[in-house]
């Protein structure tokens, strides 16, 4: 593999056995990131297929996404305002459509293939089929894996995956003999495309007698598509294209097809790379969301990647020296238990996407002595989250003033950290459900100076004595909480 000064590929080669399968060659426009073409300058149709040997085999529109692609003969792709694909036309008039929510959320995708419709679903992680012969539940995750459907039975199938996420190896109990069994285990070169001949996708593996055995199942092929670094490949139609969040991955060629929409935080690479082609050690990240990194001397950190919109009377001015402080205190917070952690800030000026945070304006609510009526404060929300524990698709509100004055930069910045922590998971810790049992008030070991400086306590407390905004600190308990949870839905 060679690289551009800028880190765009500029040549690679993979290998089948011995034989070469593909020496890529990559041509981009002068002094772009644009790639115009790629050509194989092996005979061997496996991998990387060279449908295209006249003039470029690209085109883009003005955001920098890809529109035409010749080697698959795809004629246009229509995207929306949030860069992600609508409609990718085939020359033979096939098609694929593609349907989100306002946040990018894929909810619907149409295949027209020589005019046989087939329609899936994507319902809060319940993927459905639809096709002439009816609409039938595939399959929905589990933390370990997924529950797969067929014919009204629901089997658990659990997944092995590698350190980057990679699912290298799948299996359950066998519905009818009650025997564990492997249904289906996946290899990988660098950028994600599989290998041949010994894969699940030719034969299946079963233990059987006590024994493995191979069986002649050449149509063996899972509609489980959530395998490299867990997210959906796509190969209908020839696509062969990885979904990821907000844009799409060619792996035969390990790019992009759309720019990095955090690519002004990340200069240093460019704007099309996979992992900042670290394949090896580095997993791709989709930005809006928390993150357990691994660096490649072996430090690891927690990040937290969000759009910061300013809904309220703040200037700019005082965004910025806000925003600064926000990282600051949330790195204090977030590090610890073998860990540091990072807060990266994207300011926005629409409030769309998911991990938005958006500062805004709150008038407090008046406190009444409940026997004599008699006023006797004030109170405010700091802050509020939008589902607690979604670490993937969240957003939340922090109060930047209040009664028309602006609260501290300390006390918003508290907020921030602790509506972040219930996006991670954390729960306050008087309530019952509360899980960590380090910071669960009024079990034995947890005192209460630990619980009044604890960032997830709040004046809310059911314990009078307790209740306190200032505390900043987490517990071991809590920082393992987060990186379990993390780790279980970064997996999907």
């Amino acid at each position: 593999m060679n690289l551009r000064r800028n880190g765009d590929l500029d040549s690679d080669s993979s290998f089948m056995y011995a034989q070469e399968m593909d020496l890529l060659g990559y041509t981009y426009k002068p002094d772009s990131n644009l790639l115009l073409s790629v050509t194989d300058d092996t005979a061997n149709p496996k991998g990387f297929n060279d449908g295209n040997t006249q003039n470029d085999d690209f085109e883009y529109d003005n955001n920098g996404n890809m529109t035409v692609d010749k080697n698959k003969d795809i004629k246009n792709i229509t995207y929306n305002h949030l860069n992600l694909p609508t409609k990718i036309l085939f020359g033979n008039s096939n098609y694929i459509t593609y349907l989100y929510t306002a946040s990018g959320q894929k909810v619907n995708k149409v295949v027209n293939e020589a005019g046989v419709i087939t329609t899936t679903d994507y319902i809060n992680g319940f993927q459905y089929k639809k096709t002439d012969a009816g609409c039938v539940l595939e399959f929905f995750p589990h933390a370990e894996g997924y529950v797969k459907h067929t014919a009204g039975a629901f089997n658990y199938v659990f997944n092995y995956t590698d350190h980057l996420g990679n699912v290298r190896m799948s299996y359950g109990k066998d519905p009818v003999s009650g025997v564990l069994k492997i249904t289906e285990e996946n290899n990988y070169y660098a950028f994600g495309m599989k290998h041949k001949n010994y894969n699940m996708s030719l034969r299946g593996y079963g233990k059987l007698n006590g024994s493995i055995s191979l069986n002649t199942c050449e149509n063996c092929v899972s509609s489980y598509n959530y395998k490299f670094q867990g997210q959906e490949r796509q190969d209908e139609l020839g696509l062969n294209w990885d979904s990821f969040k907000w844009r799409n991955y060619d792996y035969a060629i390990g790019r992009f097809m759309s720019i990095d929409p955090l690519a002004e935080k990340y200069v240093y690479n460019g704007v099309y790379n996979f992992a900042e082609n670290r394949v090896i050690d580095g997993r791709e990240l989709e930005g809006l969301e928390w993150a357990n990194i691994k660096n490649s001397d072996g430090t690891t950190y927690r990040q937290l990647t969000v759009q910061l919109y300013n809904n309220s009377s703040l200037t700019d001015k005082q965004v910025a020296k806000l925003t600064e402080t926000i990282k600051a205190d949330f790195a204090k917070s977030y590090s610890g238990d073998g860990a540091s952690a990072q807060l990266v800030v994207n300011n926005v000026t629409e409030a769309k996407g998911d991990f938005v945070v958006t500062l805004i304006d709150t008038q407090s609510n008046t406190l009444y002595d409940r026997n004599t009526g008699e006023e006797i404060g004030k109170t405010y929300e700091g802050g509020k989250t939008g589902t607690l524990g979604d670490t993937q698709r969240n957003n939340f509100e922090v109060a930047a003033n209040t009664d028309g004055s602006k609260r501290s930069n300390s006390d918003i910045s508290r907020s921030f950290s602790h509506e972040a922590g219930h996006t991670a998971g954390l729960e306050h810790p008087w309530l019952a459900s509360n899980p960590v049992s380090d910071i669960k008030q009024g079990t034995a070991g947890v005192t209460n100076n630990t619980v009044r400086n604890n960032l997830m306590n709040s004046d809310k407390n059911t314990n009078v004595n307790n209740r306190s905004t200032s505390g900043t600190t987490l517990t071991s308990g809590q920082l393992q909480s987060i990186d379990k949870l993390i780790e279980t839905q970064t997996k999907k």
